[in-house]
């Protein structure tokens, strides 16, 4: 089964992306960037999509560090609030 992993720290859209995946694929997810950061660093996956905000560690960082290991994805989410 071809292996991807998640990395977001919006819970919601976390689960929803894995929610869309799993059926198809082995999923890993993480909120932390630095956590995901270290899974990266061991393993190889078929696809990573990750948040381009991340704290810490963000989806850039994450894409340098893994970018030769399989597909890589980067999101950016819409935080709700004020327009001004």
């Amino acid at each position: 089964m071809k292996k991807i992993i998640i990395v977001e720290d919006d819970p919601r859209m976390l689960g929803s992306l894995a929610l869309l995946f799993e059926k198809e694929y082995e999923v890993e997810k993480y909120s932390d960037g630095e956590e995901a950061l270290g899974r990266l660093r061991e393993n190889s996956f078929d696809l990573v999509i990750a948040d381009l905000f991340l704290n810490g560690v963000t989806g850039l960082d994450l894409y340098n560090a893994a970018r030769d290991k399989g597909g890589f994805l980067l999101i950016r989410g819409i935080r709700s609030g004020i327009l001004r």
